[in-house]
Protein backbone atom coordinates (compact mmCIF):
# COMPACT_ATOMS: atom_id res chain seq x y z
CA UNK A 1 0.00 0.00 0.00
CA UNK A 2 1.11 3.48 -0.79
CA UNK A 3 1.00 6.48 1.51
CA UNK A 4 -2.24 8.49 1.59
CA UNK A 5 -2.12 11.76 -0.17
CA UNK A 6 -2.93 15.02 1.63
CA UNK A 7 -6.13 15.37 -0.35
CA UNK A 8 -7.24 11.95 0.92
CA UNK A 9 -6.45 12.93 4.52
CA UNK A 10 -8.46 16.10 4.14
CA UNK A 11 -11.45 14.11 2.88
CA UNK A 12 -11.28 11.71 5.83
CA UNK A 13 -11.02 14.63 8.28
CA UNK A 14 -14.08 16.25 6.73
CA UNK A 15 -16.13 13.03 7.02
CA UNK A 16 -15.16 12.57 10.69
CA UNK A 17 -16.07 16.17 11.44
CA UNK A 18 -19.50 15.77 9.87
CA UNK A 19 -20.13 12.61 11.94
CA UNK A 20 -19.21 14.42 15.14
CA UNK A 21 -21.60 17.27 14.30
CA UNK A 22 -24.43 14.80 13.53
CA UNK A 23 -23.95 12.89 16.78
CA UNK A 24 -23.92 16.14 18.68
CA UNK A 25 -27.18 17.14 17.06
CA UNK A 26 -28.77 13.84 18.03
CA UNK A 27 -27.64 14.22 21.65
CA UNK A 28 -28.97 17.75 21.68
CA UNK A 29 -32.41 16.65 20.40
CA UNK A 30 -32.60 13.83 22.95
CA UNK A 31 -31.89 16.24 25.74
CA UNK A 32 -34.82 18.37 24.62
CA UNK A 33 -37.12 15.31 24.20
CA UNK A 34 -36.82 14.40 27.90
CA UNK A 35 -37.09 17.34 30.26
CA UNK A 36 -37.05 16.85 34.04
CA UNK A 37 -38.20 19.55 36.43
CA UNK A 38 -38.73 19.97 40.14
CA UNK A 39 -41.62 21.92 41.67
CA UNK A 40 -39.66 25.17 41.70
CA UNK A 41 -40.25 25.19 37.93
CA UNK A 42 -43.81 25.62 36.76
CA UNK A 43 -45.58 23.06 34.60
CA UNK A 44 -45.96 25.63 31.83
CA UNK A 45 -42.18 26.27 31.81
CA UNK A 46 -41.62 22.54 31.59
CA UNK A 47 -44.12 22.19 28.71
CA UNK A 48 -42.48 25.06 26.84
CA UNK A 49 -39.05 23.42 27.25
CA UNK A 50 -40.21 20.04 25.95
CA UNK A 51 -40.17 19.32 22.23
CA UNK A 52 -43.18 18.03 20.28
CA UNK A 53 -43.49 14.31 21.05
CA UNK A 54 -41.25 14.63 24.09
CA UNK A 55 -41.64 13.71 27.79
CA UNK A 56 -41.88 16.12 30.70
CA UNK A 57 -40.81 14.37 33.88
CA UNK A 58 -42.14 15.85 37.11
CA UNK A 59 -40.09 15.06 40.17
CA UNK A 60 -41.26 14.27 43.66
CA UNK A 61 -43.33 17.15 45.03
CA UNK A 62 -46.50 19.21 44.68
CA UNK A 63 -47.24 21.75 41.94
CA UNK A 64 -49.66 24.27 43.43
CA UNK A 65 -52.41 25.91 41.42
CA UNK A 66 -52.01 29.20 43.23
CA UNK A 67 -48.83 29.70 41.21
CA UNK A 68 -49.29 30.94 37.66
CA UNK A 69 -48.10 28.34 35.19
CA UNK A 70 -49.30 25.35 37.26
CA UNK A 71 -52.95 25.79 36.20
CA UNK A 72 -55.04 26.42 33.07
CA UNK A 73 -52.44 24.97 30.70
CA UNK A 74 -53.36 24.40 27.04
CA UNK A 75 -51.62 21.47 25.35
CA UNK A 76 -50.85 22.30 21.72
CA UNK A 77 -48.18 19.69 21.00
CA UNK A 78 -47.86 15.95 21.51
CA UNK A 79 -46.59 15.41 25.03
CA UNK A 80 -46.14 12.90 27.84
CA UNK A 81 -46.23 14.23 31.41
CA UNK A 82 -44.81 11.65 33.74
CA UNK A 83 -44.67 11.66 37.54
CA UNK A 84 -42.77 9.51 40.03
CA UNK A 85 -45.91 7.85 41.39
CA UNK A 86 -49.42 8.98 42.23
CA UNK A 87 -48.49 9.42 45.89
CA UNK A 88 -45.26 11.28 45.06
CA UNK A 89 -46.10 13.66 42.23
CA UNK A 90 -49.16 15.86 42.83
CA UNK A 91 -50.73 18.67 40.84
CA UNK A 92 -52.89 20.49 43.42
CA UNK A 93 -54.99 23.13 41.66
CA UNK A 94 -56.16 24.52 45.03
CA UNK A 95 -59.61 25.30 43.49
CA UNK A 96 -57.94 27.93 41.28
CA UNK A 97 -58.85 26.50 37.89
CA UNK A 98 -58.38 23.56 35.56
CA UNK A 99 -55.33 21.44 34.82
CA UNK A 100 -55.13 20.80 31.05
CA UNK A 101 -57.02 21.57 27.85
CA UNK A 102 -55.92 19.32 24.96
CA UNK A 103 -56.34 20.79 21.49
CA UNK A 104 -57.77 18.88 18.55
CA UNK A 105 -55.21 16.68 16.80
CA UNK A 106 -52.94 16.69 19.85
CA UNK A 107 -51.99 13.70 22.05
CA UNK A 108 -51.42 14.07 25.81
CA UNK A 109 -50.30 11.16 28.01
CA UNK A 110 -50.49 11.45 31.81
CA UNK A 111 -48.59 8.81 33.80
CA UNK A 112 -48.03 8.15 37.52
CA UNK A 113 -49.33 11.36 39.04
CA UNK A 114 -52.25 12.85 40.96
CA UNK A 115 -54.48 15.76 39.96
CA UNK A 116 -56.61 17.13 42.75
CA UNK A 117 -58.71 20.11 43.83
CA UNK A 118 -59.29 21.31 40.27
CA UNK A 119 -62.25 23.46 39.27
CA UNK A 120 -62.82 26.96 40.57
CA UNK A 121 -65.96 26.15 42.55
CA UNK A 122 -67.26 26.68 46.02
CA UNK A 123 -69.74 24.05 47.07
CA UNK A 124 -72.35 25.39 49.47
CA UNK A 125 -75.66 23.63 49.86
CA UNK A 126 -77.08 23.48 46.34
CA UNK A 127 -75.06 26.40 44.91
CA UNK A 128 -71.90 26.31 42.87
CA UNK A 129 -70.42 29.75 42.26
CA UNK A 130 -67.44 31.36 40.53
CA UNK A 131 -67.03 28.36 38.24
CA UNK A 132 -64.22 27.72 35.85
CA UNK A 133 -64.46 24.75 33.54
CA UNK A 134 -63.78 21.11 34.25
CA UNK A 135 -60.28 19.99 35.32
CA UNK A 136 -59.28 18.22 32.06
CA UNK A 137 -60.82 18.79 28.63
CA UNK A 138 -59.77 16.68 25.66
CA UNK A 139 -60.44 17.47 22.00
CA UNK A 140 -57.61 15.26 20.76
CA UNK A 141 -56.19 12.07 22.26
CA UNK A 142 -55.84 11.68 26.04
CA UNK A 143 -54.11 8.70 27.68
CA UNK A 144 -54.15 8.36 31.47
CA UNK A 145 -52.26 5.56 33.23
CA UNK A 146 -51.46 4.82 36.86
CA UNK A 147 -52.83 8.16 38.00
CA UNK A 148 -55.33 9.53 40.53
CA UNK A 149 -57.98 12.21 40.39
CA UNK A 150 -59.38 13.29 43.74
CA UNK A 151 -61.34 16.11 45.32
CA UNK A 152 -62.08 17.84 42.04
CA UNK A 153 -65.33 19.73 41.51
CA UNK A 154 -67.23 20.07 38.27
CA UNK A 155 -70.72 21.22 37.36
CA UNK A 156 -72.63 20.13 34.23
CA UNK A 157 -69.45 19.03 32.46
CA UNK A 158 -67.10 16.66 34.22
CA UNK A 159 -63.74 16.18 35.86
CA UNK A 160 -62.72 14.87 32.44
CA UNK A 161 -64.65 16.08 29.41
CA UNK A 162 -63.78 14.04 26.35
CA UNK A 163 -64.65 15.06 22.82
CA UNK A 164 -61.91 13.00 21.20
CA UNK A 165 -60.32 9.68 22.21
CA UNK A 166 -59.64 9.01 25.89
CA UNK A 167 -58.01 5.87 27.31
CA UNK A 168 -57.79 5.39 31.08
CA UNK A 169 -56.04 2.45 32.75
CA UNK A 170 -55.03 1.53 36.31
CA UNK A 171 -56.24 4.85 37.66
CA UNK A 172 -58.55 6.02 40.45
CA UNK A 173 -61.24 8.69 40.77
CA UNK A 174 -62.31 9.58 44.31
CA UNK A 175 -64.24 12.15 46.32
CA UNK A 176 -65.58 14.39 43.57
CA UNK A 177 -68.58 16.65 44.07
CA UNK A 178 -70.97 18.76 42.06
CA UNK A 179 -74.66 19.58 41.72
CA UNK A 180 -74.77 17.92 38.30
CA UNK A 181 -71.45 16.19 38.62
CA UNK A 182 -70.05 13.78 36.08
CA UNK A 183 -66.57 12.50 36.77
CA UNK A 184 -66.29 11.79 33.05
CA UNK A 185 -68.42 13.26 30.26
CA UNK A 186 -67.84 11.51 26.94
CA UNK A 187 -69.13 12.33 23.50
CA UNK A 188 -66.17 10.78 21.72
CA UNK A 189 -64.48 7.42 22.36
CA UNK A 190 -63.80 6.42 25.97
CA UNK A 191 -61.94 3.26 27.06
CA UNK A 192 -61.55 2.51 30.79
CA UNK A 193 -59.75 -0.54 32.18
CA UNK A 194 -58.58 -1.63 35.61
CA UNK A 195 -59.68 1.59 37.28
CA UNK A 196 -61.73 2.49 40.34
CA UNK A 197 -64.39 5.12 41.07
CA UNK A 198 -65.10 5.61 44.78
CA UNK A 199 -66.93 8.11 46.95
CA UNK A 200 -68.04 10.46 44.19
CA UNK A 201 -71.18 12.54 44.67
CA UNK A 202 -73.41 14.10 42.07
CA UNK A 203 -76.88 14.05 40.62
CA UNK A 204 -76.12 13.16 37.04
CA UNK A 205 -74.10 9.96 37.11
CA UNK A 206 -70.39 9.35 37.48
CA UNK A 207 -69.96 8.67 33.76
CA UNK A 208 -72.21 10.35 31.21
CA UNK A 209 -71.79 8.81 27.77
CA UNK A 210 -73.28 9.92 24.48
CA UNK A 211 -70.47 8.47 22.38
CA UNK A 212 -68.73 5.10 22.56
CA UNK A 213 -67.73 3.84 26.01
CA UNK A 214 -65.97 0.58 26.94
CA UNK A 215 -65.39 -0.30 30.60
CA UNK A 216 -63.55 -3.44 31.70
CA UNK A 217 -62.14 -4.79 34.93
CA UNK A 218 -63.10 -1.68 36.88
CA UNK A 219 -64.90 -1.04 40.18
CA UNK A 220 -67.54 1.49 41.24
CA UNK A 221 -68.27 1.70 44.95
CA UNK A 222 -69.87 4.05 47.47
CA UNK A 223 -70.80 6.61 44.86
CA UNK A 224 -73.84 8.57 45.98
CA UNK A 225 -76.98 10.29 44.84
CA UNK A 226 -78.12 9.73 41.32
CA UNK A 227 -76.28 6.88 39.71
CA UNK A 228 -73.05 5.71 38.18
CA UNK A 229 -73.54 5.55 34.41
CA UNK A 230 -75.93 7.48 32.19
CA UNK A 231 -75.76 6.14 28.64
CA UNK A 232 -77.38 7.52 25.52
CA UNK A 233 -74.71 6.20 23.18
CA UNK A 234 -73.03 2.80 23.05
CA UNK A 235 -71.72 1.39 26.34
CA UNK A 236 -70.05 -2.00 26.91
CA UNK A 237 -69.26 -3.09 30.48
CA UNK A 238 -67.39 -6.31 31.27
CA UNK A 239 -65.76 -7.86 34.31
CA UNK A 240 -66.58 -4.90 36.53
CA UNK A 241 -68.13 -4.51 39.97
CA UNK A 242 -70.73 -2.08 41.34
CA UNK A 243 -71.30 -2.01 45.09
CA UNK A 244 -73.00 0.25 47.64
CA UNK A 245 -73.84 2.90 45.09
CA UNK A 246 -76.60 5.45 44.93
CA UNK A 247 -80.12 5.91 46.18
CA UNK A 248 -81.55 5.71 42.68
CA UNK A 249 -80.55 4.15 39.38
CA UNK A 250 -77.02 2.87 39.01
CA UNK A 251 -77.22 2.61 35.21
CA UNK A 252 -79.65 4.69 33.18
CA UNK A 253 -79.71 3.52 29.59
CA UNK A 254 -81.26 5.37 26.69
CA UNK A 255 -78.89 3.93 24.08
CA UNK A 256 -77.29 0.50 23.65
CA UNK A 257 -75.80 -1.00 26.81
CA UNK A 258 -74.20 -4.46 27.08
CA UNK A 259 -73.14 -5.76 30.49
CA UNK A 260 -71.29 -9.07 30.91
CA UNK A 261 -69.38 -10.88 33.61
CA UNK A 262 -70.02 -8.13 36.15
CA UNK A 263 -71.40 -7.96 39.68
CA UNK A 264 -73.86 -5.62 41.38
CA UNK A 265 -74.31 -5.69 45.15
CA UNK A 266 -76.16 -3.54 47.69
CA UNK A 267 -77.00 -0.79 45.23
CA UNK A 268 -80.19 1.17 44.72
CA UNK A 269 -82.20 0.56 41.56
CA UNK A 270 -79.51 -1.06 39.45
CA UNK A 271 -80.65 -0.64 35.87
CA UNK A 272 -83.27 1.59 34.30
CA UNK A 273 -83.57 0.81 30.62
CA UNK A 274 -85.62 3.70 29.28
CA UNK A 275 -87.29 5.03 26.16
CA UNK A 276 -86.00 3.14 23.13
CA UNK A 277 -82.83 1.91 24.81
CA UNK A 278 -81.47 -1.59 24.23
CA UNK A 279 -79.98 -3.30 27.27
CA UNK A 280 -78.28 -6.72 27.40
CA UNK A 281 -77.12 -8.19 30.72
CA UNK A 282 -75.40 -11.58 30.71
CA UNK A 283 -73.22 -13.76 32.93
CA UNK A 284 -73.42 -11.26 35.80
CA UNK A 285 -74.40 -11.24 39.47
CA UNK A 286 -76.91 -8.65 40.65
CA UNK A 287 -77.77 -8.20 44.32
CA UNK A 288 -79.75 -5.02 44.75
CA UNK A 289 -83.01 -3.40 45.75
CA UNK A 290 -84.57 -3.28 42.31
CA UNK A 291 -84.09 -3.55 38.57
CA UNK A 292 -86.04 -1.69 35.93
CA UNK A 293 -85.96 -2.77 32.30
CA UNK A 294 -87.90 -1.24 29.44
CA UNK A 295 -88.30 -2.65 25.95
CA UNK A 296 -85.35 -4.01 23.99
CA UNK A 297 -83.72 -5.46 27.10
CA UNK A 298 -82.17 -8.91 27.25
CA UNK A 299 -81.17 -10.35 30.62
CA UNK A 300 -79.63 -13.81 30.49
CA UNK A 301 -77.21 -16.11 32.32
CA UNK A 302 -77.22 -13.88 35.41
CA UNK A 303 -77.54 -14.36 39.15
CA UNK A 304 -80.00 -11.69 40.31
CA UNK A 305 -81.18 -10.73 43.80
CA UNK A 306 -83.59 -7.83 43.39
CA UNK A 307 -87.07 -6.57 42.78
CA UNK A 308 -87.66 -6.29 39.05
CA UNK A 309 -89.79 -4.03 36.91
CA UNK A 310 -89.75 -4.78 33.19
CA UNK A 311 -91.56 -3.79 30.05
CA UNK A 312 -90.57 -5.38 26.78
CA UNK A 313 -87.56 -7.13 28.34
CA UNK A 314 -86.24 -10.64 27.81
CA UNK A 315 -85.08 -12.67 30.83
CA UNK A 316 -83.51 -16.01 29.92
CA UNK A 317 -81.59 -18.58 31.95
CA UNK A 318 -81.09 -16.41 35.07
CA UNK A 319 -81.07 -17.31 38.73
CA UNK A 320 -83.33 -14.71 40.36
CA UNK A 321 -84.01 -14.23 44.07
CA UNK A 322 -86.73 -11.65 44.59
CA UNK A 323 -86.53 -8.92 47.21
CA UNK A 324 -89.82 -7.49 45.94
CA UNK A 325 -92.26 -8.14 43.14
CA UNK A 326 -91.14 -9.11 39.67
CA UNK A 327 -93.52 -6.93 37.63
CA UNK A 328 -93.40 -7.75 33.94
CA UNK A 329 -95.32 -6.30 31.02
CA UNK A 330 -94.78 -7.34 27.40
CA UNK A 331 -91.80 -9.38 28.52
CA UNK A 332 -90.41 -12.84 27.84
CA UNK A 333 -89.41 -14.73 30.98
CA UNK A 334 -87.89 -18.07 30.01
CA UNK A 335 -85.78 -20.83 31.56
CA UNK A 336 -85.10 -18.98 34.83
CA UNK A 337 -84.89 -20.19 38.39
CA UNK A 338 -86.96 -17.71 40.41
CA UNK A 339 -86.93 -17.80 44.22
CA UNK A 340 -89.79 -15.56 45.29
CA UNK A 341 -89.23 -15.28 49.06
CA UNK A 342 -92.91 -14.55 49.60
CA UNK A 343 -93.08 -12.18 46.61
CA UNK A 344 -94.66 -12.86 43.24
CA UNK A 345 -94.16 -12.69 39.51
CA UNK A 346 -96.86 -10.22 38.42
CA UNK A 347 -97.71 -10.28 34.74
CA UNK A 348 -99.37 -8.18 32.10
CA UNK A 349 -99.22 -9.53 28.54
CA UNK A 350 -96.06 -11.61 28.90
CA UNK A 351 -94.71 -15.03 27.99
CA UNK A 352 -93.55 -17.13 30.95
CA UNK A 353 -92.08 -20.44 29.85
CA UNK A 354 -89.72 -23.12 31.12
CA UNK A 355 -89.14 -21.50 34.53
CA UNK A 356 -88.93 -22.99 37.99
CA UNK A 357 -90.76 -20.67 40.41
CA UNK A 358 -90.77 -21.38 44.14
CA UNK A 359 -91.85 -19.79 47.42
CA UNK A 360 -94.27 -17.30 45.85
CA UNK A 361 -97.25 -15.64 47.45
CA UNK A 362 -98.53 -16.48 44.89
CA UNK A 363 -96.00 -17.90 42.42
CA UNK A 364 -97.53 -16.10 39.43
CA UNK A 365 -100.11 -13.33 39.67
CA UNK A 366 -101.73 -12.53 36.33
CA UNK A 367 -102.90 -8.93 36.24
CA UNK A 368 -103.52 -8.51 32.55
CA UNK A 369 -104.65 -10.20 29.35
CA UNK A 370 -102.99 -12.28 26.65
CA UNK A 371 -100.40 -13.89 28.91
CA UNK A 372 -98.96 -17.30 28.08
CA UNK A 373 -97.92 -19.44 31.06
CA UNK A 374 -96.41 -22.59 29.54
CA UNK A 375 -94.15 -25.45 30.70
CA UNK A 376 -93.27 -23.99 34.10
CA UNK A 377 -92.70 -25.77 37.38
CA UNK A 378 -94.34 -23.88 40.26
CA UNK A 379 -93.64 -25.27 43.72
CA UNK A 380 -94.15 -24.44 47.41
CA UNK A 381 -96.28 -21.33 46.85
CA UNK A 382 -99.35 -20.13 48.77
CA UNK A 383 -101.23 -20.28 45.46
CA UNK A 384 -99.47 -21.50 42.36
CA UNK A 385 -101.17 -19.16 39.87
CA UNK A 386 -103.73 -16.43 40.51
CA UNK A 387 -105.79 -14.72 37.83
CA UNK A 388 -108.05 -11.90 38.94
CA UNK A 389 -109.53 -8.57 38.04
CA UNK A 390 -109.53 -5.17 39.65
CA UNK A 391 -112.03 -2.37 40.12
CA UNK A 392 -111.19 1.22 39.24
CA UNK A 393 -113.26 4.36 39.61
CA UNK A 394 -113.87 7.28 37.26
CA UNK A 395 -115.35 9.80 39.65
CA UNK A 396 -117.87 7.76 41.62
CA UNK A 397 -118.49 5.32 38.75
CA UNK A 398 -117.10 1.85 39.28
CA UNK A 399 -115.27 0.42 36.28
CA UNK A 400 -114.50 -3.29 36.35
CA UNK A 401 -111.39 -4.43 34.52
CA UNK A 402 -111.56 -7.86 32.93
CA UNK A 403 -108.55 -10.08 32.27
CA UNK A 404 -108.98 -12.28 29.25
CA UNK A 405 -107.39 -14.58 26.70
CA UNK A 406 -104.73 -16.01 29.00
CA UNK A 407 -103.32 -19.46 28.27
CA UNK A 408 -102.09 -21.70 31.08
CA UNK A 409 -100.73 -24.88 29.61
CA UNK A 410 -98.40 -27.82 30.41
CA UNK A 411 -97.34 -26.50 33.83
CA UNK A 412 -96.51 -28.60 36.89
CA UNK A 413 -97.97 -27.01 40.01
CA UNK A 414 -96.87 -28.76 43.18
CA UNK A 415 -97.14 -28.31 46.96
CA UNK A 416 -99.28 -25.17 47.16
CA UNK A 417 -100.01 -24.58 50.86
CA UNK A 418 -102.27 -21.77 52.01
CA UNK A 419 -101.35 -19.12 54.54
CA UNK A 420 -104.11 -16.59 53.95
CA UNK A 421 -107.83 -16.04 54.32
CA UNK A 422 -110.15 -17.81 51.90
CA UNK A 423 -110.24 -17.68 49.01
CA UNK A 424 -106.87 -15.95 48.59
CA UNK A 425 -103.52 -17.62 49.37
CA UNK A 426 -105.34 -20.74 50.47
CA UNK A 427 -103.05 -23.26 48.80
CA UNK A 428 -104.66 -23.47 45.36
CA UNK A 429 -102.71 -24.80 42.44
CA UNK A 430 -104.63 -22.22 40.42
CA UNK A 431 -107.12 -19.56 41.49
CA UNK A 432 -109.40 -17.86 38.95
CA UNK A 433 -112.01 -15.33 39.99
CA UNK A 434 -115.21 -14.06 38.42
CA UNK A 435 -113.75 -11.25 36.32
CA UNK A 436 -111.70 -13.58 34.15
CA UNK A 437 -112.90 -14.60 30.72
CA UNK A 438 -111.74 -16.61 27.71
CA UNK A 439 -108.93 -18.21 29.67
CA UNK A 440 -107.70 -21.71 28.87
CA UNK A 441 -106.26 -24.03 31.52
CA UNK A 442 -105.07 -27.05 29.57
CA UNK A 443 -102.98 -30.15 30.28
CA UNK A 444 -101.51 -28.94 33.56
CA UNK A 445 -100.35 -31.29 36.29
CA UNK A 446 -101.52 -30.58 39.87
CA UNK A 447 -99.93 -32.55 42.70
CA UNK A 448 -99.94 -32.30 46.51
CA UNK A 449 -101.66 -28.93 46.56
CA UNK A 450 -103.90 -28.02 49.46
CA UNK A 451 -106.51 -27.42 46.76
CA UNK A 452 -106.00 -28.18 43.10
CA UNK A 453 -107.89 -25.17 41.76
CA UNK A 454 -110.49 -22.54 42.50
CA UNK A 455 -112.68 -21.49 39.61
CA UNK A 456 -115.23 -18.74 40.08
CA UNK A 457 -117.92 -18.04 37.50
CA UNK A 458 -116.16 -15.91 34.91
CA UNK A 459 -117.03 -16.26 31.24
CA UNK A 460 -115.97 -18.76 28.60
CA UNK A 461 -113.08 -20.11 30.69
CA UNK A 462 -111.99 -23.59 29.73
CA UNK A 463 -110.48 -26.32 31.93
CA UNK A 464 -109.50 -29.42 29.97
CA UNK A 465 -107.15 -32.41 30.04
CA UNK A 466 -105.60 -31.44 33.39
CA UNK A 467 -104.12 -34.06 35.70
CA UNK A 468 -104.54 -34.32 39.48
CA UNK A 469 -102.73 -36.31 42.12
CA UNK A 470 -103.00 -36.17 45.90
CA UNK A 471 -104.54 -32.71 46.03
CA UNK A 472 -106.70 -31.77 49.01
CA UNK A 473 -105.86 -34.87 51.01
CA UNK A 474 -104.67 -32.70 53.86
CA UNK A 475 -108.23 -31.44 54.19
CA UNK A 476 -110.05 -34.72 53.69
CA UNK A 477 -113.42 -33.17 53.00
CA UNK A 478 -116.26 -35.68 52.93
CA UNK A 479 -119.93 -35.46 52.10
CA UNK A 480 -121.89 -36.61 55.12
CA UNK A 481 -125.39 -36.36 53.67
CA UNK A 482 -127.40 -35.03 50.75
CA UNK A 483 -131.03 -33.87 50.83
CA UNK A 484 -133.10 -33.06 47.78
CA UNK A 485 -135.23 -29.92 48.11
CA UNK A 486 -138.06 -29.28 45.66
CA UNK A 487 -138.62 -25.64 44.81
CA UNK A 488 -141.45 -26.13 42.36
CA UNK A 489 -142.60 -28.56 39.76
CA UNK A 490 -139.99 -27.13 37.43
CA UNK A 491 -136.90 -26.94 39.62
CA UNK A 492 -135.18 -28.22 42.72
CA UNK A 493 -131.79 -28.16 44.50
CA UNK A 494 -129.78 -30.25 46.99
CA UNK A 495 -128.61 -29.44 50.51
CA UNK A 496 -125.21 -31.05 51.00
CA UNK A 497 -123.62 -31.56 54.41
CA UNK A 498 -119.83 -31.57 54.32
CA UNK A 499 -117.34 -32.26 57.10
CA UNK A 500 -113.67 -31.32 57.17
CA UNK A 501 -111.65 -34.22 58.63
CA UNK A 502 -108.32 -32.64 57.82
CA UNK A 503 -105.78 -30.38 59.55
CA UNK A 504 -106.52 -27.20 57.59
CA UNK A 505 -109.42 -24.88 57.02
CA UNK A 506 -110.91 -25.40 53.58
CA UNK A 507 -112.98 -23.83 50.86
CA UNK A 508 -114.18 -25.24 47.59
CA UNK A 509 -117.13 -25.96 45.35
CA UNK A 510 -120.02 -28.43 45.55
CA UNK A 511 -120.71 -29.86 42.11
CA UNK A 512 -123.51 -32.07 40.83
CA UNK A 513 -122.46 -34.27 37.96
CA UNK A 514 -124.17 -36.73 35.66
CA UNK A 515 -121.30 -38.83 34.41
CA UNK A 516 -118.77 -36.19 33.39
CA UNK A 517 -121.39 -33.52 32.72
CA UNK A 518 -121.60 -30.70 35.25
CA UNK A 519 -125.28 -30.16 36.08
CA UNK A 520 -125.01 -27.69 38.94
CA UNK A 521 -122.35 -26.09 41.11
CA UNK A 522 -122.19 -23.91 44.18
CA UNK A 523 -119.05 -22.21 45.40
CA UNK A 524 -118.39 -21.18 48.98
CA UNK A 525 -116.05 -18.44 50.05
CA UNK A 526 -115.97 -18.81 53.81
CA UNK A 527 -113.57 -21.39 55.17
CA UNK A 528 -114.77 -24.78 56.37
CA UNK A 529 -113.12 -24.99 59.78
CA UNK A 530 -111.16 -28.15 60.44
CA UNK A 531 -113.23 -30.73 62.32
CA UNK A 532 -116.50 -28.91 61.59
CA UNK A 533 -119.45 -29.54 59.30
CA UNK A 534 -121.34 -27.11 57.13
CA UNK A 535 -124.34 -27.18 54.78
CA UNK A 536 -124.21 -25.99 51.22
CA UNK A 537 -126.94 -25.63 48.69
CA UNK A 538 -126.34 -26.50 45.08
CA UNK A 539 -127.64 -24.34 42.30
CA UNK A 540 -131.16 -25.19 41.19
CA UNK A 541 -131.66 -27.73 38.45
CA UNK A 542 -134.13 -27.39 35.62
CA UNK A 543 -136.93 -29.91 35.40
CA UNK A 544 -135.68 -30.96 31.98
CA UNK A 545 -132.45 -32.10 33.57
CA UNK A 546 -134.32 -33.83 36.36
CA UNK A 547 -136.60 -35.70 33.97
CA UNK A 548 -133.75 -36.76 31.70
CA UNK A 549 -131.23 -37.70 34.36
CA UNK A 550 -133.33 -38.57 37.42
CA UNK A 551 -132.54 -42.25 37.20
CA UNK A 552 -128.88 -41.83 36.39
CA UNK A 553 -127.72 -39.28 38.98
CA UNK A 554 -125.36 -41.35 41.08
CA UNK A 555 -122.52 -39.11 42.18
CA UNK A 556 -122.14 -35.85 44.02
CA UNK A 557 -118.62 -34.53 44.14
CA UNK A 558 -116.73 -32.08 46.30
CA UNK A 559 -114.57 -30.00 44.00
CA UNK A 560 -111.70 -28.36 45.84
CA UNK A 561 -111.05 -26.64 42.60
CA UNK A 562 -111.10 -29.67 40.36
CA UNK A 563 -110.01 -32.30 42.87
CA UNK A 564 -113.11 -34.47 43.11
CA UNK A 565 -114.55 -36.45 46.00
CA UNK A 566 -117.45 -38.75 45.32
CA UNK A 567 -120.65 -39.51 47.17
CA UNK A 568 -122.69 -42.44 45.87
CA UNK A 569 -126.42 -41.76 46.04
CA UNK A 570 -128.40 -44.81 46.97
CA UNK A 571 -130.93 -45.95 44.40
Amino acid sequence: MGLLKFKDLSSIFLIVLMLVIAIGAIVSVNSVDAVAISNDTTIKEGIDSTANGGTLELGVGTWKGSIDGNRNNTIDKNLTIKGQGRDKTVIDLEKQGYAFNVNSGIKLTLVNLTIKNAGKYKYSGYDLVDGESNPVTNHGTLIISGSSFTGNIADHKGVISNFGVCTISSSSFTSHEGIRLNVIVNSGTLIISGSSFTGNNGWDGIISNSGSCTISGSSFSNNGRDGVISNSGSCTISGSSFSNNGMYRIISNYGVCTISGSSFSNNGNVINNLDDGTCIVKNSKINSVSLSFDKNSQVFNNVIVAAISSSGAKFDNNTITLKGWFSAGNSNITNNKIYCNGNTVALGTSIVSGNTISGGSPGISIRGSNNQIINNKIINCTNGIEIGGTTNYIGSKKIKILYSNNIIKNNRIINSVGKGVAPFNMGYGIFINAVVKNTKVINNYFENNQFAAYRDLGKNNKFSKNHYKNNGLRNRLKIVSIKKVKISSSRYYYNVKVKNYGKYHASGTINVYVGDKLIAESGFFRPLIKGKTIYFRTGWMKASYAKKYAKSIKTFKINEGTELYSYKKKR
